[in-house]
């Protein structure tokens, strides 16, 4: 695990070729709660965010560090469940029923199951225990099709299914019967975080955003996501504000000390898990930090590392911390000051390494970044400034600067983003 003090650091660049053409992808599907009729973040509370009061009681272990913020924790051995107040209708209804959790509350043979009585769809992925996994289970009922999805993706598919004719039920969170006409009930052992019901079909697209866009930060005046997971920034007490932006509004900051800050980001705190950051910036002066990651909202903390910035020449710079405790870099180029906007796009995969795009375009890459080694806790994100962490692993980012000039458009998504996708974030 990276100390505060680790600095050491290794820079290979390679110059990569541009696409000539944005091909059509998910990453412009937008998040959208039409037809959502339950919502539950499990943060402390068992409260249904969706507006139709549809709150859970009952037995559980306790509330947990989650996915996003805070889980419910569920044993086995203790017969622990939620039910819901109110009484939910799914006759005759297409559905998409999506949360995440370390394990499924039922398995065969280590598979996610998803199906009605005698009529069941096993999904094709061994589920590991200790792992956190997005699953959704979409059921068209006009065309008799199910699917299951793992981290969206799918991950098997039945068709000509029975019907579901479930109506007035009231819904069960960490058990469920088994066992034909005298059913036993089988407990769940493990967390579940952000359970959502909706009665319409979730396109595929929408399932992929669900699962991996952490968040989205278009700074219209707040610093309110836009993303799934709905988690609300901070900024410091002075230096910032709102200005015309790339696409309405933006956030500048304008003075030293200057900064945005998210808490509970639990993807970039997985090692090897793949991660793409994308954001769009309007510099006064090409210097200082611009995204810094820290397992303390201080900055600093037992793991901190300064994911993109400039160098002491102008370039920008994107960073990952390797398994052999070193920082692999890759530059980019020193980039236009205002009035001009560039858009940066920085990922991370096992398959491809760490890479570096410059409005929408492939500039470098380092492809025998094979490995990131995280935290293994939630994360604290911050824009602007590395606040406490100047002695953090940067490579050759000056951690003693400020970034200053404005900002629009933040994304931090799970997964590696393809070329066209970044094609398509950076507008072209």
């Amino acid at each position: 695990m990276t100390t505060a003090t680790t600095t050491t650091t290794t820079t290979t660049t390679t110059t990569s070729t541009a696409l000539s053409l944005c091909n059509s992808s998910c990453i412009s599907t937008l998040i959208s709660n039409t037809s959502l009729v339950a919502f539950y973040t499990f943060d402390s509370v068992f409260t249904d965010s969706s507006g139709f009061s549809n709150n859970l009681s009952g037995t559980y272990q306790s509330f947990v560090t989650g996915y996003v913020n805070n889980a419910v924790s569920f044993i086995y051995a203790s017969s622990q469940r939620l039910t819901s107040s109110q009484t939910m209708n799914f006759y005759q209804l297409s559905w998409a029923i999506s949360y995440d959790m370390e394990l499924f509350l039922q398995t065969k043979n280590n598979l996610l199951c998803f199906g009605f009585y005698g009529d069941d769809t096993s999904g094709s992925t061994t589920i590991l225990t200790n792992t956190w996994y997005h699953v959704a289970w979409v059921f068209d009922y006009t065309n008799r099709i199910r699917h299951i999805y793992l981290n969206g993706y799918i991950s098997a598919t039945t068709t000509n299914t029975g019907y579901l004719n479930v109506a007035n039920r009231v819904v069960s969170v960490g058990s469920c019967p088994i066992g034909g006409s005298s059913p036993a009930q089988v407990y769940y052992s493990g967390y579940l975080d952000h359970f959502t019901i909706a009665t319409r079909v979730k396109t595929a697209c929408e399932i992929l955003q669900d699962a991996t866009l952490v968040f989205f930060y278009p700074f219209e005046n707040s610093v309110t996501d836009q993303g799934p997971n709905l988690l609300v920034g901070s900024l410091s007490n002075s230096g910032t504000s709102y200005v015309s932006g790339y696409t309405g509004n933006a956030l500048q900051l304008s003075t030293t000390g200057a900064y945005f800050q998210v808490s509970s980001i639990t993807g970039l705190g997985i090692s090897n898990q793949a991660f793409s950051v994308a954001i769009r910036v309007k510099p006064t002066a090409t210097s200082g930090p611009l995204v810094h990651v820290s397992s303390a909202a201080s900055g600093l903390g037992s793991w901190c590392l300064t994911f993109l910035g400039f160098s002491s020449n102008g370039q920008i710079i994107a960073n990952v911390w390797t398994s052999s405790n070193t920082t692999v870099s890759v530059t980019g180029p020193i980039l236009q000051i205002s009035p001009f906007w560039t858009h940066i796009v920085q990922t991370w995969s096992a398959t491809n390494g760490l890479c570096l795009y410059i409005n929408g375009y492939s500039y470098a890459n380092v492809t025998s970044a094979t490995s990131y080694a995280a935290s293994g806790a939630q994360n604290y994100l911050t824009l602007g400034t590395v606040l406490n962490g100047i002695t953090c692993a940067a490579g050759s980012i000056q951690n003693t600067g400020q970034y200053l000039g404005a900002i629009d458009d933040f994304y931090l998504y799970s997964r590696e983003l393809s070329q066209s996708e970044v094609c398509q974030l950076a507008g072209l």
